[in-house]
Protein backbone atom coordinates (compact mmCIF):
# COMPACT_ATOMS: atom_id res chain seq x y z
CA UNK A 1 0.00 0.00 0.00
CA UNK A 2 3.02 1.99 1.62
CA UNK A 3 4.48 1.99 -2.28
CA UNK A 4 1.24 2.88 -4.39
CA UNK A 5 0.37 5.12 -2.30
CA UNK A 6 1.01 9.01 -4.64
CA UNK A 7 1.82 11.94 -1.91
CA UNK A 8 0.06 14.42 -4.65
CA UNK A 9 -3.11 12.83 -4.20
CA UNK A 10 -3.76 14.64 -0.65
CA UNK A 11 -5.89 16.97 -1.58
CA UNK A 12 -8.32 13.97 -1.79
CA UNK A 13 -8.00 13.26 1.72
CA UNK A 14 -8.86 16.43 3.34
CA UNK A 15 -12.19 15.06 4.08
CA UNK A 16 -10.82 13.22 7.30
CA UNK A 17 -10.84 16.13 9.07
CA UNK A 18 -14.21 15.93 9.90
CA UNK A 19 -13.53 12.65 12.29
CA UNK A 20 -12.65 15.06 14.60
CA UNK A 21 -14.36 17.99 14.15
CA UNK A 22 -17.00 19.31 16.99
CA UNK A 23 -20.43 18.90 14.73
CA UNK A 24 -21.83 15.82 16.18
CA UNK A 25 -23.16 15.00 12.66
CA UNK A 26 -20.31 16.00 10.82
CA UNK A 27 -18.04 13.40 12.52
CA UNK A 28 -20.92 10.54 12.46
CA UNK A 29 -20.77 11.05 9.01
CA UNK A 30 -17.09 11.04 8.68
CA UNK A 31 -16.92 8.01 10.69
CA UNK A 32 -19.23 5.81 8.75
CA UNK A 33 -17.50 6.96 5.80
CA UNK A 34 -14.22 6.08 6.81
CA UNK A 35 -15.53 2.58 8.52
CA UNK A 36 -16.83 1.63 5.08
CA UNK A 37 -13.69 2.57 2.91
CA UNK A 38 -11.74 0.48 5.59
CA UNK A 39 -13.55 -2.63 5.24
CA UNK A 40 -14.45 -2.57 1.87
CA UNK A 41 -10.88 -2.07 -0.11
CA UNK A 42 -8.40 -4.12 -0.75
CA UNK A 43 -5.67 -3.87 1.62
CA UNK A 44 -2.82 -4.32 -0.57
CA UNK A 45 -3.98 -1.08 -2.16
CA UNK A 46 -4.60 2.31 -0.72
CA UNK A 47 -8.47 2.97 0.55
CA UNK A 48 -8.80 6.30 0.61
CA UNK A 49 -9.07 6.73 4.25
CA UNK A 50 -6.86 8.04 6.94
CA UNK A 51 -4.94 5.07 6.97
CA UNK A 52 -3.17 6.06 3.68
CA UNK A 53 -1.06 9.03 5.04
CA UNK A 54 -0.85 7.82 8.21
CA UNK A 55 1.06 5.03 6.75
CA UNK A 56 2.78 6.75 4.53
CA UNK A 57 4.29 9.31 7.01
CA UNK A 58 4.96 6.21 9.16
CA UNK A 59 7.49 5.20 6.41
CA UNK A 60 9.51 7.53 7.13
CA UNK A 61 10.69 5.74 10.39
CA UNK A 62 12.81 3.27 7.78
CA UNK A 63 15.61 4.44 6.92
CA UNK A 64 15.19 2.83 3.16
CA UNK A 65 12.26 5.36 2.53
CA UNK A 66 13.05 8.15 -0.20
CA UNK A 67 11.02 11.31 0.74
CA UNK A 68 11.65 14.60 0.80
CA UNK A 69 11.21 16.55 3.81
CA UNK A 70 8.61 18.57 1.85
CA UNK A 71 6.59 15.54 1.59
CA UNK A 72 6.90 14.60 5.19
CA UNK A 73 5.85 18.27 6.54
CA UNK A 74 2.63 17.55 4.14
CA UNK A 75 1.77 14.41 5.74
CA UNK A 76 2.46 15.26 9.46
CA UNK A 77 -1.32 16.84 10.26
CA UNK A 78 -2.63 13.49 9.31
CA UNK A 79 -0.15 12.04 11.40
CA UNK A 80 -1.73 14.27 14.09
CA UNK A 81 -4.93 14.46 13.44
CA UNK A 82 -4.38 10.29 13.76
CA UNK A 83 -3.44 10.77 17.51
CA UNK A 84 -5.67 13.95 18.17
CA UNK A 85 -8.70 11.09 17.14
CA UNK A 86 -7.44 8.28 19.37
CA UNK A 87 -7.53 10.77 22.27
CA UNK A 88 -10.58 12.43 21.68
CA UNK A 89 -12.76 10.60 20.53
CA UNK A 90 -12.03 6.95 22.00
CA UNK A 91 -15.55 5.58 21.21
CA UNK A 92 -15.67 6.16 16.87
CA UNK A 93 -11.73 5.24 17.24
CA UNK A 94 -12.61 1.60 18.57
CA UNK A 95 -15.33 1.37 15.75
CA UNK A 96 -12.56 0.62 12.94
CA UNK A 97 -9.83 0.34 15.31
CA UNK A 98 -9.35 -3.70 13.67
CA UNK A 99 -8.24 -2.57 10.44
CA UNK A 100 -6.11 0.43 11.65
CA UNK A 101 -2.50 0.57 11.90
CA UNK A 102 -1.08 0.74 15.17
CA UNK A 103 -1.46 4.35 16.86
CA UNK A 104 3.20 3.94 17.55
CA UNK A 105 3.44 4.63 14.50
CA UNK A 106 3.21 8.58 13.86
CA UNK A 107 4.69 8.61 17.29
CA UNK A 108 7.37 6.61 16.20
CA UNK A 109 7.72 9.19 13.13
CA UNK A 110 7.70 12.10 14.96
CA UNK A 111 10.32 10.82 17.74
CA UNK A 112 12.76 9.75 14.67
CA UNK A 113 12.12 12.97 13.04
CA UNK A 114 10.55 15.95 14.74
CA UNK A 115 7.84 18.28 13.94
CA UNK A 116 7.25 21.63 12.64
CA UNK A 117 6.43 24.51 15.22
CA UNK A 118 2.44 24.26 15.27
CA UNK A 119 2.66 20.28 14.76
CA UNK A 120 5.19 20.42 18.01
CA UNK A 121 2.62 22.58 20.07
CA UNK A 122 -0.30 20.38 18.99
CA UNK A 123 2.05 17.54 20.08
CA UNK A 124 2.68 19.07 23.51
CA UNK A 125 -1.29 19.45 24.21
CA UNK A 126 -1.74 15.64 23.49
CA UNK A 127 1.10 14.68 25.70
CA UNK A 128 -1.20 16.89 28.81
CA UNK A 129 -4.46 15.19 27.54
CA UNK A 130 -2.70 11.79 28.01
CA UNK A 131 -1.62 12.89 31.95
CA UNK A 132 -4.99 14.27 32.80
CA UNK A 133 -6.61 11.26 31.59
CA UNK A 134 -8.06 9.07 34.35
CA UNK A 135 -7.09 5.92 33.21
CA UNK A 136 -3.57 4.75 31.11
CA UNK A 137 -3.68 3.35 27.70
CA UNK A 138 -0.74 0.84 25.95
CA UNK A 139 0.16 3.82 23.83
CA UNK A 140 1.10 6.01 26.99
CA UNK A 141 4.48 4.36 26.98
CA UNK A 142 5.23 5.94 23.07
CA UNK A 143 3.60 9.30 24.50
CA UNK A 144 6.59 9.39 27.71
CA UNK A 145 9.17 8.71 24.74
CA UNK A 146 7.51 11.41 23.02
CA UNK A 147 8.19 13.72 25.89
CA UNK A 148 11.60 13.49 26.24
CA UNK A 149 11.68 14.32 22.47
CA UNK A 150 9.63 17.30 22.89
CA UNK A 151 11.57 18.37 26.19
CA UNK A 152 11.82 22.31 26.46
CA UNK A 153 11.16 24.24 29.79
CA UNK A 154 7.76 25.40 28.61
CA UNK A 155 6.75 21.49 28.20
CA UNK A 156 8.32 20.80 31.91
CA UNK A 157 6.87 23.80 33.37
CA UNK A 158 3.41 22.50 31.90
CA UNK A 159 4.06 18.80 33.89
CA UNK A 160 5.43 20.65 36.62
CA UNK A 161 1.63 22.37 37.00
CA UNK A 162 0.12 19.30 35.78
CA UNK A 163 2.14 17.77 38.58
CA UNK A 164 0.33 19.72 40.99
CA UNK A 165 -3.48 19.19 39.97
CA UNK A 166 -6.06 18.34 42.49
CA UNK A 167 -6.28 14.81 40.93
CA UNK A 168 -4.32 12.42 41.93
CA UNK A 169 -3.79 10.16 38.80
CA UNK A 170 -2.87 13.17 37.15
CA UNK A 171 -0.65 14.42 39.42
CA UNK A 172 1.49 11.11 39.69
CA UNK A 173 1.37 10.23 35.79
CA UNK A 174 2.77 13.59 35.32
CA UNK A 175 4.96 13.50 38.34
CA UNK A 176 6.41 10.58 36.38
CA UNK A 177 6.33 11.74 32.49
CA UNK A 178 8.58 15.12 33.84
CA UNK A 179 10.94 12.46 35.58
CA UNK A 180 11.26 10.38 32.41
CA UNK A 181 12.14 13.72 30.97
CA UNK A 182 14.68 14.95 33.79
CA UNK A 183 16.26 11.63 33.84
CA UNK A 184 16.58 10.70 29.64
CA UNK A 185 19.09 7.90 30.91
CA UNK A 186 16.58 6.23 32.97
CA UNK A 187 14.26 3.63 31.80
CA UNK A 188 10.82 3.66 31.39
CA UNK A 189 9.03 0.38 32.01
CA UNK A 190 6.45 -1.02 34.20
CA UNK A 191 9.17 -1.44 37.04
CA UNK A 192 10.21 1.83 36.23
CA UNK A 193 7.10 3.65 37.04
CA UNK A 194 5.99 1.33 40.19
CA UNK A 195 9.53 2.49 41.67
CA UNK A 196 9.33 6.08 40.93
CA UNK A 197 5.85 5.67 42.41
CA UNK A 198 7.45 4.34 45.71
CA UNK A 199 10.29 6.37 45.91
CA UNK A 200 9.21 9.83 44.82
CA UNK A 201 5.16 9.41 44.25
CA UNK A 202 3.59 8.24 47.27
CA UNK A 203 6.34 7.50 49.35
CA UNK A 204 5.66 5.89 52.58
CA UNK A 205 7.47 7.14 56.04
CA UNK A 206 5.02 5.60 58.59
CA UNK A 207 5.19 3.46 60.61
CA UNK A 208 8.42 3.17 58.69
CA UNK A 209 10.18 4.04 55.28
CA UNK A 210 8.79 1.63 52.75
CA UNK A 211 12.19 -0.52 51.91
CA UNK A 212 12.48 -1.05 56.00
CA UNK A 213 9.00 -2.43 55.84
CA UNK A 214 9.10 -4.66 52.76
CA UNK A 215 12.02 -6.16 54.24
CA UNK A 216 10.28 -7.09 57.84
CA UNK A 217 9.37 -10.70 58.42
CA UNK A 218 5.31 -10.50 57.12
CA UNK A 219 4.28 -11.02 60.48
CA UNK A 220 6.38 -7.78 62.09
CA UNK A 221 5.59 -5.74 59.28
CA UNK A 222 1.49 -6.98 60.02
CA UNK A 223 2.45 -6.17 63.48
CA UNK A 224 3.21 -2.52 62.82
CA UNK A 225 0.69 -1.77 60.72
CA UNK A 226 -2.23 -2.81 63.21
CA UNK A 227 -4.76 -0.31 63.98
CA UNK A 228 -4.46 1.44 61.02
CA UNK A 229 -7.73 2.64 58.90
CA UNK A 230 -8.52 1.41 55.26
CA UNK A 231 -7.15 4.72 53.47
CA UNK A 232 -4.02 4.26 55.45
CA UNK A 233 -3.28 0.83 54.97
CA UNK A 234 -4.59 1.38 51.22
CA UNK A 235 -1.35 3.71 51.17
CA UNK A 236 1.08 1.20 52.24
CA UNK A 237 -0.03 -1.60 50.00
CA UNK A 238 0.21 0.78 47.34
CA UNK A 239 4.23 2.43 48.08
CA UNK A 240 5.11 -1.45 48.69
CA UNK A 241 6.44 -4.01 45.68
CA UNK A 242 3.24 -6.38 44.96
CA UNK A 243 5.09 -9.34 46.69
CA UNK A 244 5.86 -7.92 49.61
CA UNK A 245 2.39 -6.29 50.31
CA UNK A 246 0.53 -9.59 49.25
CA UNK A 247 3.19 -11.69 51.89
CA UNK A 248 2.14 -8.49 54.73
CA UNK A 249 -1.89 -8.93 53.36
CA UNK A 250 -1.75 -12.82 54.28
CA UNK A 251 0.24 -12.14 57.84
CA UNK A 252 -2.85 -9.91 58.73
CA UNK A 253 -5.35 -12.58 58.64
CA UNK A 254 -9.12 -12.35 58.58
CA UNK A 255 -8.81 -8.62 59.65
CA UNK A 256 -11.16 -6.75 57.74
CA UNK A 257 -9.25 -3.40 57.18
CA UNK A 258 -7.65 -5.96 54.99
CA UNK A 259 -10.32 -5.73 52.02
CA UNK A 260 -11.62 -2.20 52.85
CA UNK A 261 -7.79 -1.47 52.20
CA UNK A 262 -7.31 -2.87 48.65
CA UNK A 263 -11.15 -2.14 47.86
CA UNK A 264 -9.97 1.99 48.49
CA UNK A 265 -6.71 1.25 46.76
CA UNK A 266 -6.10 2.32 42.91
CA UNK A 267 -6.58 -0.18 40.44
CA UNK A 268 -3.50 -1.13 38.80
CA UNK A 269 -1.69 -1.18 42.48
CA UNK A 270 -4.53 -3.66 43.46
CA UNK A 271 -4.38 -6.09 40.80
CA UNK A 272 -0.75 -6.33 40.52
CA UNK A 273 -0.90 -7.14 44.66
CA UNK A 274 -3.69 -10.11 43.28
CA UNK A 275 -1.42 -11.07 41.03
CA UNK A 276 1.34 -11.83 43.83
CA UNK A 277 -1.20 -13.68 46.12
CA UNK A 278 -1.81 -16.96 46.32
CA UNK A 279 -5.42 -17.54 44.73
CA UNK A 280 -7.29 -18.57 47.44
CA UNK A 281 -6.20 -15.76 49.32
CA UNK A 282 -6.73 -13.40 46.24
CA UNK A 283 -10.55 -14.65 46.17
CA UNK A 284 -11.46 -14.75 49.56
CA UNK A 285 -10.21 -10.97 50.20
CA UNK A 286 -12.26 -10.16 46.55
CA UNK A 287 -15.48 -12.04 48.38
CA UNK A 288 -14.67 -9.71 50.81
CA UNK A 289 -15.02 -6.28 48.75
CA UNK A 290 -18.38 -4.94 47.03
CA UNK A 291 -18.66 -6.42 43.74
CA UNK A 292 -18.25 -3.20 41.89
CA UNK A 293 -14.91 -2.26 43.31
CA UNK A 294 -13.87 -6.19 42.86
CA UNK A 295 -14.91 -6.03 39.73
CA UNK A 296 -12.36 -3.32 38.58
CA UNK A 297 -9.74 -4.38 40.47
CA UNK A 298 -9.56 -8.13 39.51
CA UNK A 299 -6.03 -9.40 38.59
CA UNK A 300 -6.89 -9.37 34.72
CA UNK A 301 -5.26 -8.44 31.72
CA UNK A 302 -6.68 -5.03 29.86
CA UNK A 303 -5.43 -2.85 27.27
CA UNK A 304 -7.13 -0.29 29.45
CA UNK A 305 -5.08 0.92 32.56
CA UNK A 306 -5.57 2.46 35.62
CA UNK A 307 -3.10 5.59 35.86
CA UNK A 308 -2.13 4.84 39.88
Amino acid sequence: MLERFDIRSLDAYAWVFDLVSADDEVREAAVRRHRTLLWRQDRSRPTGTLADPVAAFAAFADERAERTGDELRRLEPFALLCLQWQERFPADWRRVQPRWPRVSWPIYGFIRHGASPPVRAALEDLLLDAVHRPRRHRSDGRYHDLARHLDSPALRERLRAAAGAPDRAARLHAGYVLWCVEHPRESMTDRSWRRWRRTHGVPITHPRPGPELAALPAAEAAAELAGLGPRELAEVFEALEPAPAARIAAAMGDDPVVPAAIAAMALRPAAWMFNAMPQPLAARLLAAMPPDLAAVRFPARSTTRSCC
